[in-house]
Formats: C-alpha cells, sequence, structure tokens
C-alpha cells in the first residue's frame, strides 16, 4: 500500500482535531443542559411539594378530610419520583391542580432554557464542521499546487485523491445541511413487490419523519394498487411531536398490495411544491426506464431534489432497481441510499 501523503496527513489531523475540539463543546453543552434541566425537575417537584404540604395543614385545620386526602394523595406522588414531570398527575383537588400548573409552568420555562441551549450548541458545531470541511479542502488545493511545482508527481496525486474525498464528504454534508432545513415529501412503494419489505420501509420513514426540525414541513404518498394513500390529502403538515405520532397511526393503517406506478405519487407530490422528495422502495417497476424518463418531465426545470431509498434483501433475484434510484437522485442533485434487511 502506498505511503499517505505527509501533507495530506497533516491537514487531515488538523481537521480531525478541530472537529474533536467541536464535539468535545457540544457534548459539554448538552451536559451542562441537561443538568440545569434535571436541576429543574427537582426544583419544581419540590416546590409544589412544598405547596401542597401547606395546603394539607390548611385542610386539616378546617376539618375538610375530603380535600385534605385528595391533596396528600398527589403531594405523595410527586415527594416518590423527586422530580417533575409535566402531565404526570392529574389531581381532583382544586388547590393541587393550581400548585401543580405552577409547577408545569416552572418547567415548560426551563425545557425553553434547555432547547435553546442544545439547538445553539448544534449550531455551533455545526457551524465548525464547515469550517473545518472547507479549511481542509483550501489545505489541501494548496498542498497540491505545491507539491505541482516542487514536480513531485506522486505526492502529487496522493494529496488530489484526498482532496476528492474530502470534496465529496462536503458535497454530501451540504447537501443534509439542506435538507435538514427543507419542506419534504415521502413517496413510498406500497405495492404488493414491497410486502416483505414494508415493515424495514415503515420503520425507515418513522426515524426519518422524527428526525424532522420543529421548523420543516412534510407529507408521506404511499404508493398502492394505482393509487395514492396520503397523510395529508391537501398540504404540508408541520414536523411536531403531535403530526409524529399520527403518522405512526396513520402507517399501521397501510398495507402491501397491488402493482405500483409513482407517476401518480411524484406528481402529486410535486404539486404541494416541497424542496426535497424522498422516494423510498424495494423493487422495481414494470418499466424502470420509463418511470426513469417520466420522472425526468415531471421534475424538468423544477427546483426540487430527490433522494432515494432501496431496500433489498438476500434472496432478492433482480436488484438492477437500485441502479434506477441511484440514477435518479443523481440526475436531481440528491442522494442515494441501500438499506439491507439482512445487516
Amino acid at each position: 500500500m502506498a505511503s499517505p501523503s505527509p501533507m495530506a496527513a497533516a491537514a487531515i489531523t488538523r481537521r480531525n482535531k478541530a472537529l474533536a475540539d467541536a464535539k468535545a463543546a457540544y457534548d459539554h453543552t448538552v451536559s451542562d443542559a441537561n443538568a440545569a434541566y434535571h436541576g429543574a425537575r427537582a426544583s419544581a417537584a419540590k416546590q409544589v411539594a412544598e405547596e401542597l404540604d401547606r395546603a394539607l395543614k390548611e385542610a386539616m385545620d378546617a376539618a375538610n378530610l375530603d380535600e385534605a386526602n385528595r391533596i396528600d394523595t398527589a403531594r405523595k406522588a410527586i415527594r416518590a419520583t423527586g422530580e417533575w414531570q409535566q402531565g404526570a398527575l392529574k389531581p381532583t383537588s382544586p388547590t393541587a391542580v393550581a400548585a401543580i400548573v405552577r409547577g408545569d409552568k416552572t418547567l415548560a420555562d426551563a425545557r425553553k432554557v434547555f432547547d435553546t441551549a442544545v439547538a445553539g450548541g448544534y449550531a455551533a458545531y455545526c457551524k465548525s464542521e464547515a469550517e473545518a470541511g472547507k479549511r481542509l479542502i483550501d489545505e489541501l488545493s494548496t498542498a497540491l499546487k505545491s507539491a505541482m511545482k516542487a514536480g513531485d508527481l506522486e505526492d502529487a496525486n496522493k494529496i488530489d485523491a484526498v482532496k476528492k474525498i474530502a470534496e465529496g464528504a462536503e458535497a454530501k454534508r451540504r447537501s443534509e445541511e439542506e435538507d435538514a432545513r427543507a419542506s419534504v415529501v415521502f413517496v413510498c412503494d406500497a405495492s404488493a413487490s414491497a410486502l416483505n419489505k414494508l415493515a424495514t420501509l415503515k420503520d425507515q420513514l418513522q426515524k426519518a419523519v422524527a428526525a424532522l426540525g420543529p421548523s420543516q414541513s412534510f407529507n408521506i404518498i404511499f404508493l398502492s394498487d394505482g393509487k395514492c394513500v396520503t397523510f395529508d390529502r391537501t398540504q404540508l403538515v408541520t414536523a411536531s411531536a403531535e403530526s409524529t405520532r399520527n403518522v405512526f397511526r396513520f402507517l399501521d393503517d397501510v398495507t402491501a398490495t397491488g402493482t405500483g406506478n409513482p407517476i401518480p405519487g411524484l406528481r402529486l407530490a410535486l404539486q404541494l411544491q416541497p424542496q426535497v422528495i424522498y422516494f423510498m422502495t424495494g423493487g422495481d417497476f414494470l418499466n424502470d426506464e420509463g418511470v426513469k424518463d417520466a420522472i425526468e418531465r415531471l421534475v424538468h426545470d423544477r427546483k426540487v431534489k430527490i433522494n432515494t431509498l432501496g431496500l433489498v434483501e438476500r434472496q432478492d433475484a433482480d436488484t438492477s432497481f437500485l441502479v434506477f434510484l441511484e440514477q435518479i437522485a443523481k440526475d436531481s442533485g440528491g442522494v442515494y441510499k441501500r438499506v439491507s434487511l439482512d445487516e
């Protein structure tokens, strides 16, 4: 094996050090924010428990046994956990309800602080990652020029090979960064040919939806027996905890049947005007080349990227559809991903 270029190796070492420092800073931010949040949970629990202690004494002084028992039930539940869990208690005592509402407010404020700190830390890490990638490419470009000027062709080739890898990694990072802010429509194959892979496809889809940020919007379209089964029939939906839960319920009702034709689903997806389409399938269609040509006509002059995901397993007799998916992603500036059910 040829030895690496010393200049390229030194540039990579500096890049890795910068990334390690950025990751350590992010981890430290998350750790501090997490500690503060758990402290706020303990503080909220103490605050509510003390209020309920006073309320219990008042109820006892007033000889209101029913109210005293209701307050005591809530008080014991809080003291048993030691930390406040928003929405965990549903007390029947009006006095306990008022105390718990104040505890919920304290915890909600702490959660906002936590989310802001983590988001800021992650943004700083992403910025450092981008700067480190650009710096590496700049250093390799400079090293390549130096090797060429010195007439060292062997070292120049080594540096150039590393530079191309770095440029590819940076292009992928930029693409993923853009996707993390984009509106998304998932177009998924639910034809009979995907029957054995539908569970894995749903799992991949759940992970993708759960990873969406609160500023993103999305929709889901399943292709089943020539029809489009949609999560929302008319529009993109804001990514939220509630919409994610609704997606899980929606997926429970999706079954694989009939033949698949992605064109109606992709046409509907484009009508929703997303920035990114994720096309997910576990098999080929009746006419892959015809489908590819139709997709080219659909996306012509549209600023939309198509990322593709192909599901394969060892028993697949024909995996030529993966080439088809890779080409679709390449033609639109998207990313192709292969997922094996056997790994």
